[in-house]
């Protein structure tokens, strides 16, 4: 079975450019492989567009685009770095934490 990596909850807003189209719009769900984007300029399932932050520029194919709202895959996996700061948080805090096996009954 495949299992799709954690989709981290945020509100952080980028701008996007589609071809000559340039825009603004928010990320509203994130993981390593991708996103979920609102208010996104007009794009269609299968463009490439480029999200810019911090003075990057992240490369991402639609996956899926519909009233407002599109689903993106990255070009390549983001670090934790990156994925630390398009949540809004500092490194190493509020990250998924290993479990501890559970002692046994007596």
């Amino acid at each position: 079975m495949k299992y799709r990596d954690y989709r981290w909850p945020c509100a952080y807003e980028v701008e996007v450019t589609c071809g000559a189209q340039v825009g603004r719009a928010t990320v509203v769900n994130v993981t390593q492989a991708g996103a979920c984007l609102i208010d996104v300029p007009r794009v269609e399932a299968g463009d490439v567009i480029d999200i810019h932050f911090l003075g990057r520029r992240i490369p991402a194919e639609v996956r899926w685009a519909r009233r407002g709202r599109c689903g993106v895959r990255f070009e390549a996996r983001l670090g934790q770095q990156d994925l630390a700061t398009i949540r809004q948080m500092k490194p190493g805090h509020g990250s998924v934490r290993r479990l501890r096996p559970m002692r046994e009954m007596r």
